[in-house]
């Protein structure tokens, strides 16, 4: 392999590296979306026919419940970020849904499942 054909493929690894983590990025905010504003539970989520599920927490920590957290497992600052990467794809209608939250208007349907084999996530007591 010549240096012309060694710089090619680097440069072909790396465009189709950059465009698998742009899809992961993309996938996981698309998920956490849905998630927050109730659309699908997580349950619902991991028990999909998905190959690959990103989201932008880890699925176990909805198990521990914080009290930060206005959707379970995703925090204020997880929404914010949210509203910042729908704003540059210009997905303003998410934008308008994930403020409806922040500012205290939780989602329509709460997440409640994890998965058909566990336990149920519960809301943590004040």
């Amino acid at each position: 392999m010549d240096r012309e054909e060694r710089f090619m493929d680097d440069l072909f690894d790396d465009i189709n590296r950059r465009d698998w983590e742009d899809r992961l990025t993309t996938m996981a905010y698309d998920n956490t979306y849905r998630v927050a504003i109730g659309e699908i539970t997580l349950g619902e989520l991991m028990d999909s026919n998905n190959a690959e599920i990103a989201l932008m927490f880890n699925p176990q920590d909805v198990l521990s419940g914080n009290k930060e957290e206005l959707v379970p497992c995703i925090t204020s600052g997880m929404l914010e970020e949210m509203i910042e990467y729908f704003i540059d794809t210009e997905e303003y209608e998410k934008c308008a849904n994930l403020q409806k939250i922040l500012d205290g208007n939780n989602s329509s349907r709460e997440p409640t499942e994890i998965s058909k084999n566990s336990t149920a996530w519960k809301p943590p007591r004040e």
